[in-house]
């Protein structure tokens, strides 16, 4: 998806007021990026595969918007804890997510 598309997901998706601006914010920090959202097929298949059940806020987001790239020079990211905070000149994360977060 483009900058364009991936802000269309993001109004389609089932997500509050506050995750929505989060999302646009985000989108709009890498405009020439390509982003991409996983089908509710491969996530399926994932969990059949792994033989997990995935959490529906997380379905819900990988739906959205999964990933962004900008290309050739990608740099990849492996999160293995959250705190309430975005770096790097991104808004806060509300608490609400940091709770959803901690209660999986």
């Amino acid at each position: 998806m483009n900058l364009l598309e991936a802000h269309l997901a993001v109004r389609k998706a089932e997500l509050d007021e506050q995750e929505t601006a989060d999302y646009s914010a985000f989108i709009d920090h890498f405009p020439k990026a390509i982003f991409f959202a996983n089908t509710r097929e491969a996530l399926d298949d994932f969990q059949k595969d792994q033989r997990i059940k995935l959490l529906a806020w997380f379905l819900t987001y990988r739906e959205t918007l999964a990933e962004a790239y900008a290309g050739a020079d990608d740099l990849a990211v492996q999160f293995s804890s959250f705190t309430g905070r975005f770096h790097v000149g991104s808004p806060s994360v509300p608490d609400s997510f940091e709770k959803r977060c901690a209660g999986s």
